[in-house]
């Protein structure tokens, strides 16, 4: 197994599966109109 830098998702959650793309979506539409001022985490 390769470590990775970032956290890890779990892809065989179904339910995270379909929340994933809303939970997406949703922050990218925050990204577009500025609210919220997301921050990305910085690899260490």
């Amino acid at each position: 197994m390769t470590k990775i830098a970032g956290p890890l998702y779990e892809y065989a959650c179904h339910e995270g599966n379909y929340a994933m793309s809303g939970i997406l979506s949703g922050a990218r539409a925050e990204e577009k109109t500025g609210a919220g001022k997301a921050q990305v985490p910085q690899p260490r």
